[in-house]
Protein backbone atom coordinates (compact mmCIF):
# COMPACT_ATOMS: atom_id res chain seq x y z
CA UNK A 1 0.00 0.00 0.00
CA UNK A 2 2.85 2.37 0.81
CA UNK A 3 4.45 1.78 -2.61
CA UNK A 4 1.10 2.32 -4.35
CA UNK A 5 0.59 5.66 -2.55
CA UNK A 6 4.06 6.82 -3.54
CA UNK A 7 3.37 5.98 -7.19
CA UNK A 8 0.08 7.88 -7.18
CA UNK A 9 1.73 10.95 -5.64
CA UNK A 10 4.52 10.81 -8.20
CA UNK A 11 2.05 10.66 -11.08
CA UNK A 12 0.08 13.65 -9.77
CA UNK A 13 3.24 15.70 -9.38
CA UNK A 14 4.28 14.86 -12.95
CA UNK A 15 0.90 15.71 -14.45
CA UNK A 16 0.74 19.04 -12.65
CA UNK A 17 4.11 20.08 -14.02
CA UNK A 18 4.55 21.87 -17.32
CA UNK A 19 4.66 19.96 -20.59
CA UNK A 20 8.40 20.40 -20.45
CA UNK A 21 10.49 18.75 -17.80
CA UNK A 22 11.95 22.18 -17.02
CA UNK A 23 10.25 24.32 -14.43
CA UNK A 24 10.78 28.07 -14.14
CA UNK A 25 9.74 30.51 -11.48
CA UNK A 26 7.53 32.43 -13.91
CA UNK A 27 6.04 29.40 -15.64
CA UNK A 28 2.27 29.33 -15.90
CA UNK A 29 0.46 26.79 -13.74
CA UNK A 30 -3.18 25.90 -13.27
CA UNK A 31 -5.05 27.81 -10.60
CA UNK A 32 -5.80 25.33 -7.82
CA UNK A 33 -9.39 26.49 -7.38
CA UNK A 34 -10.21 27.52 -10.95
CA UNK A 35 -13.94 27.36 -11.76
CA UNK A 36 -15.00 24.50 -14.00
CA UNK A 37 -17.86 26.42 -15.58
CA UNK A 38 -18.57 30.05 -16.30
CA UNK A 39 -21.59 32.04 -17.42
CA UNK A 40 -22.06 32.75 -21.10
CA UNK A 41 -19.53 35.43 -22.08
CA UNK A 42 -20.90 38.77 -23.23
CA UNK A 43 -18.77 39.05 -26.37
CA UNK A 44 -17.93 36.67 -29.19
CA UNK A 45 -14.41 35.31 -29.59
CA UNK A 46 -14.96 35.73 -33.34
CA UNK A 47 -15.03 39.53 -33.09
CA UNK A 48 -11.27 39.40 -33.73
CA UNK A 49 -10.01 39.13 -37.33
CA UNK A 50 -7.32 36.42 -37.60
CA UNK A 51 -6.08 33.84 -40.10
CA UNK A 52 -4.59 30.41 -39.41
CA UNK A 53 -3.36 27.40 -41.37
CA UNK A 54 -4.72 23.94 -40.62
CA UNK A 55 -3.37 20.40 -40.79
CA UNK A 56 -4.41 20.18 -44.44
CA UNK A 57 -2.45 23.27 -45.47
CA UNK A 58 -5.60 25.34 -45.92
CA UNK A 59 -5.93 28.97 -44.83
CA UNK A 60 -8.65 29.25 -42.20
CA UNK A 61 -10.39 32.44 -41.15
CA UNK A 62 -11.03 32.56 -37.41
CA UNK A 63 -14.58 33.68 -38.17
CA UNK A 64 -15.15 30.55 -40.28
CA UNK A 65 -15.40 28.54 -37.04
CA UNK A 66 -18.61 30.38 -36.24
CA UNK A 67 -21.88 28.53 -36.78
CA UNK A 68 -20.96 25.31 -34.99
CA UNK A 69 -20.48 24.48 -31.36
CA UNK A 70 -16.72 24.32 -30.88
CA UNK A 71 -14.69 22.45 -28.30
CA UNK A 72 -11.35 24.26 -28.13
CA UNK A 73 -7.97 23.96 -26.45
CA UNK A 74 -4.42 25.21 -26.86
CA UNK A 75 -1.68 22.56 -27.08
CA UNK A 76 1.57 21.79 -28.87
CA UNK A 77 2.38 18.52 -30.57
CA UNK A 78 5.79 17.89 -28.97
CA UNK A 79 4.22 17.92 -25.51
CA UNK A 80 4.70 14.67 -23.60
CA UNK A 81 2.51 15.39 -20.57
CA UNK A 82 -0.75 17.31 -20.30
CA UNK A 83 -1.43 18.09 -23.98
CA UNK A 84 -2.10 14.43 -24.86
CA UNK A 85 -4.39 14.26 -21.83
CA UNK A 86 -6.35 17.27 -23.15
CA UNK A 87 -6.58 15.81 -26.66
CA UNK A 88 -7.75 12.42 -25.49
CA UNK A 89 -10.33 13.86 -23.11
CA UNK A 90 -11.88 15.88 -25.92
CA UNK A 91 -11.71 12.81 -28.17
CA UNK A 92 -13.47 10.78 -25.47
CA UNK A 93 -16.19 13.44 -25.23
CA UNK A 94 -16.60 13.27 -29.01
CA UNK A 95 -17.09 9.52 -28.76
CA UNK A 96 -20.01 10.05 -26.38
CA UNK A 97 -21.95 12.02 -29.00
CA UNK A 98 -24.37 10.62 -31.53
CA UNK A 99 -23.34 11.12 -35.15
CA UNK A 100 -26.16 13.62 -35.71
CA UNK A 101 -24.73 15.78 -32.91
CA UNK A 102 -21.08 15.33 -33.93
CA UNK A 103 -21.87 16.68 -37.39
CA UNK A 104 -22.76 20.03 -35.80
CA UNK A 105 -19.65 20.26 -33.62
CA UNK A 106 -16.08 21.27 -34.35
CA UNK A 107 -13.07 20.19 -32.32
CA UNK A 108 -10.30 22.76 -32.61
CA UNK A 109 -6.77 22.65 -31.25
CA UNK A 110 -4.61 25.77 -31.57
CA UNK A 111 -0.85 25.26 -31.25
CA UNK A 112 1.38 27.41 -29.09
CA UNK A 113 4.35 26.34 -31.22
CA UNK A 114 4.37 28.55 -34.32
CA UNK A 115 7.91 27.39 -35.16
CA UNK A 116 7.64 23.59 -35.11
CA UNK A 117 3.94 22.92 -35.55
CA UNK A 118 3.72 23.35 -39.29
CA UNK A 119 0.78 22.03 -41.27
CA UNK A 120 2.71 18.83 -41.99
CA UNK A 121 3.51 18.33 -38.30
CA UNK A 122 -0.12 18.91 -37.34
CA UNK A 123 -1.22 16.38 -39.97
CA UNK A 124 1.27 13.85 -38.62
CA UNK A 125 -0.04 14.41 -35.09
CA UNK A 126 -3.66 14.16 -36.23
CA UNK A 127 -2.97 10.85 -37.96
CA UNK A 128 -1.00 9.50 -35.00
CA UNK A 129 -3.84 10.06 -32.52
CA UNK A 130 -6.56 9.15 -35.05
CA UNK A 131 -8.48 12.43 -35.18
CA UNK A 132 -11.36 12.46 -37.64
CA UNK A 133 -12.65 15.10 -40.06
CA UNK A 134 -14.49 16.95 -37.30
CA UNK A 135 -11.13 18.19 -36.00
CA UNK A 136 -9.13 21.23 -37.04
CA UNK A 137 -5.57 21.73 -35.86
CA UNK A 138 -4.43 25.31 -36.35
CA UNK A 139 -1.12 27.14 -36.35
CA UNK A 140 -0.45 30.81 -36.96
CA UNK A 141 1.68 33.81 -36.15
CA UNK A 142 2.93 34.40 -32.64
CA UNK A 143 0.77 37.52 -32.50
CA UNK A 144 -2.42 35.61 -33.35
CA UNK A 145 -1.53 32.79 -30.96
CA UNK A 146 -1.16 35.36 -28.17
CA UNK A 147 -4.53 36.85 -29.12
CA UNK A 148 -6.20 33.44 -28.81
CA UNK A 149 -4.49 32.88 -25.46
CA UNK A 150 -5.86 36.23 -24.27
CA UNK A 151 -9.37 35.31 -25.44
CA UNK A 152 -9.17 31.95 -23.65
CA UNK A 153 -7.35 33.34 -20.59
CA UNK A 154 -4.56 30.83 -21.16
CA UNK A 155 -1.08 31.60 -19.83
CA UNK A 156 1.94 30.17 -21.59
CA UNK A 157 5.69 30.64 -21.74
CA UNK A 158 8.24 29.30 -24.22
CA UNK A 159 11.14 27.60 -22.48
CA UNK A 160 14.79 27.48 -23.62
CA UNK A 161 14.21 23.89 -24.74
CA UNK A 162 11.60 25.05 -27.27
CA UNK A 163 8.82 23.45 -25.25
CA UNK A 164 6.10 25.39 -23.43
CA UNK A 165 4.88 25.79 -19.90
CA UNK A 166 1.17 26.57 -20.01
CA UNK A 167 -2.15 26.42 -18.26
CA UNK A 168 -4.40 23.54 -19.31
CA UNK A 169 -7.78 24.79 -20.47
CA UNK A 170 -10.71 23.21 -22.33
CA UNK A 171 -13.54 25.40 -23.58
CA UNK A 172 -16.93 24.89 -25.17
CA UNK A 173 -18.00 27.78 -27.38
CA UNK A 174 -21.51 28.20 -28.76
CA UNK A 175 -22.45 28.84 -32.38
CA UNK A 176 -22.07 32.62 -31.99
CA UNK A 177 -18.69 32.45 -30.29
CA UNK A 178 -19.70 32.87 -26.65
CA UNK A 179 -17.70 30.81 -24.17
CA UNK A 180 -20.24 28.73 -22.23
CA UNK A 181 -17.83 26.37 -20.47
CA UNK A 182 -14.23 26.76 -19.35
CA UNK A 183 -12.29 24.31 -17.25
CA UNK A 184 -8.73 24.81 -16.10
CA UNK A 185 -6.72 21.94 -14.69
CA UNK A 186 -6.21 18.25 -15.36
CA UNK A 187 -9.50 16.93 -14.00
CA UNK A 188 -11.00 14.51 -16.53
CA UNK A 189 -14.74 14.73 -17.14
CA UNK A 190 -15.59 14.02 -20.80
CA UNK A 191 -19.18 13.25 -19.82
CA UNK A 192 -19.63 16.83 -18.62
CA UNK A 193 -18.21 18.21 -21.89
CA UNK A 194 -20.51 15.95 -23.93
CA UNK A 195 -23.55 17.00 -21.88
CA UNK A 196 -22.82 20.69 -22.46
CA UNK A 197 -22.41 20.11 -26.19
CA UNK A 198 -25.77 18.33 -26.33
CA UNK A 199 -27.47 21.17 -24.44
CA UNK A 200 -26.40 23.61 -27.17
CA UNK A 201 -27.94 21.70 -30.07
Amino acid sequence: MKTYTILICAFCAFALSSCSHERTGSAAVDAPNAPTTIARSAGSIYDVDMMFDDQNGEHISWQSLKGKVQVMAMVFTHCQATCPMITYEIKHAEGLLQESVRNNVGFTLISFDSKRDTGAQLRSYSDAVHLDDHWQLLHGSQEDIQTVANLFDVKYKELPTGDFSHSNVILVVDQQGHIVFRREGIERNPEQIAAIIKSLQ
